[in-house]
């Protein structure tokens, strides 16, 4: 009947009408010349590529709770700059195949990845990730990671690398290969910070590789340390070695009269060992 039909409509209007897309290509792709943003909370992005990707050449990258991802061949929510800064911050679920999970990087500023809910990556490197050149690269994770090769990763060039994970009461930070990858090239530190959330990983609980001395970046002293690693009340269950740090600086080679010492502090307020649950 004429009225059936009418509330039919209606209901189908109400579930389209909330921002979602649905794409046999990319959700959503963007390549500019200057700043982009997005946002969309309430919609759900189902791509056959990568969900969101986000890349200008010179300009700032936001993408700020995009809503729900679904990247079934890519990654689901990609942004880059060359030159400014780019923040992501995720507050639902994200799923990924063939992609990576959360990725950011930057050229000449920073950049700031936060996922505030699970990431499920199926065959893909990184959960979530942050890289900066010229810039501080830090990574927040307050849910979980499921499980990609690397779950949580920072890498800057002449910046910091920071990793935060705080516990989640139903989600732990799950990788192949590595839980926490720190690497710093330069002038800044690492410091990886794991607040009560468990690390599974099939190899390495945390990795930390730090090449070039740590300095204040006003007065260009040397830090006191080049990386700090804080773990606080959590847990590493690691089929490999649970944390593992290299540190060098080039100089004791080539110039040892200016050579700086890489100084390492490890805070470990955890427990680790090997894997309890089978891992598929």
């Amino acid at each position: 009947t004429p009225l059936y039909s009418s509330a039919a409509s209606d209901v189908y209007k109400r579930q389209t009408n909330d921002g979602s897309i649905d794409a046999d290509g990319s959700g959503v792709n963007v390549l500019s010349g200057g700043n982009v943003y997005m946002t969309g909370p309430d919609g759900t992005i189902d791509a056959v590529d990568n969900g969101i990707r986000m890349i200008t050449t010179n300009g700032n990258v936001d993408i700020i709770d995009p809503g729900t991802i679904n990247a079934t061949n890519g990654s689901g929510v990609v942004g880059a700059t060359l030159n400014g800064a780019t923040t992501i911050t995720t507050n639902k679920t994200v799923t990924a195949t063939n992609g990576n999970g959360v990725y950011g990087a930057s050229i000449n500023g920073d950049t700031n990845v936060t996922t505030n809910d699970l990431v499920s990556v199926t065959n893909g490197e990184f959960g979530a990730a942050a890289s900066a050149v010229n810039g501080n690269a830090t990574v927040t994770i307050n849910g979980g990671i499921d499980p990609p090769n690397i779950g949580g990763s920072a890498i800057a060039v002449n910046g910091n690398s920071t990793i935060v994970v705080n516990n989640d009461p139903v989600f732990n930070v799950e990788a192949n290969n590595i839980g926490l990858f720190g690497a710093n090239f330069g002038s800044g530190k690492i410091s990886i910070t794991n607040n009560g959330e468990t690390i599974d990983s099939g190899g390495a609980g945390i990795v930390a590789a730090k090449i070039g001395a740590a300095v204040d970046p006003i007065t260009g002293d040397p830090l006191p340390e080049s990386i700090v690693i804080q773990n606080l009340g959590g847990r590493i269950e690691a089929d490999g070695v649970g944390i593992s740090v290299t540190a060098a600086d080039p100089n004791s080679i080539l110039d040892p009269a200016n050579a700086v010492v890489n100084n390492v502090r490890i805070l470990s307020l955890i427990h680790i060992s090997e894997p309890t649950r089978p891992r598929l």
